[in-house]
């Protein structure tokens, strides 16, 4: 059996390092509990010299140790989902031998806001024909979320896809047509019909269709529970089962699918749960070495 330490060498000496601007990136204060928020993004670096880290268990996900340049001690990425419940948690770090640290978190309240958008009837309450195919569609991408290869496929530097500003609506309570429906879970950015869209991270494409919802729809596994998605394109340009880089062009911006106007929705799931994107920019794993 595992035993639990509490207040030892990695508790005190772990650093976090957050994608948000209140994230104090490199501030070793363990001590304390960390604080996140629903949605966030975020790393456990771990110090270097100790017993070697394996993983990480957090709101019920298991995280693999992840081995960088410059990183000689690992780190985990871990997040939060967006309806994470606020309260006292716990990060469980196993260690090479048996051993186990466990790192106090506190789930901050987050109050996201609400939009109110009028779509033709059919992309709200669709016809009953159309069920089988949105449930399977459904289905098809839960599956890559829930089998993101277990290695890491991307290296330090993510990119953004696009050179716009996120329109800051990840979280927002949707209410369409006057029916309340599931909340926002990625980030839009408005664009020109056919400006290019490029991958965040190194991956593989797992999916590439065309979709009820998300219209042209790419899906990119960048290994250890990371998965990027780019929906409403007006083209795809890459094939399932194909090998990207980042800041490589995907797909052209679109309006495909339930969308009002041409823009990117870029969505991003971590061993299944939705983190805002733009809490990625700002990590330490995501800065060129």
């Amino acid at each position: 059996m595992r035993a639990p330490c509490r207040g030892t060498v990695l508790a005190m000496t772990a650093c976090v390092a957050f994608g948000l601007a209140q994230a104090r990136t490199g501030d070793c204060a363990a001590a304390q509990p960390l604080s996140v928020l629903p949605g966030d993004l975020f790393e456990l670096r771990l110090p270097h010299g100790g017993a070697p880290p394996e993983s990480a268990v957090f709101l019920g996900k298991a995280f693999p140790a992840l081995f960088l340049p410059g990183e000689p001690g690992g780190l985990f990425l871990l997040g939060t989902d967006l309806d994470a419940p606020p309260g006292d948690q716990q990060i469980i770090v196993r260690l090479s031998g048996g051993a186990e640290e466990l790192i106090p978190v506190t789930i901050r309240t987050r109050v996201f806001a609400e939009e109110r958008l009028e779509l033709p009837p059919a992309m709200v309450t669709p016809p009953k024909e159309l069920e089988e195919r949105i449930a399977r569609e459904q289905e098809l991408a839960a599956e890559v979320y829930r089998t993101s290869a277990a290695e890491r496929l991307w290296e330090p530097g993510f990119s953004r896809p696009l050179a716009q500003e996120a329109a800051g609506n990840f979280g927002r309570r949707r209410i369409l047509n006057g029916l309340a429906r599931s909340p926002h879970a990625g980030q839009d950015y408005s664009a020109a019909a056919g400006t290019p869209v490029k991958a965040v991270a190194a991956g593989k494409v797992r999916l590439a269709r065309d979709f009820y919802y998300s219209g042209l729809t790419i899906l990119v596994d960048h290994g250890a529970g990371l998965v990027s998605q780019y929906l409403h394109l007006e083209k795809m340009l890459v094939a399932e089962g194909e090998l990207v880089s980042a800041g490589q062009v995907i797909g052209r911006v679109g309006r495909t699918g339930r969308a009002t106007g041409p823009h990117l929705h870029l969505g991003l799931r971590l061993f299944e749960q939705r983190v805002d994107p733009e809490t990625l920019w700002g990590l330490h794993s995501a800065r060129k070495p």
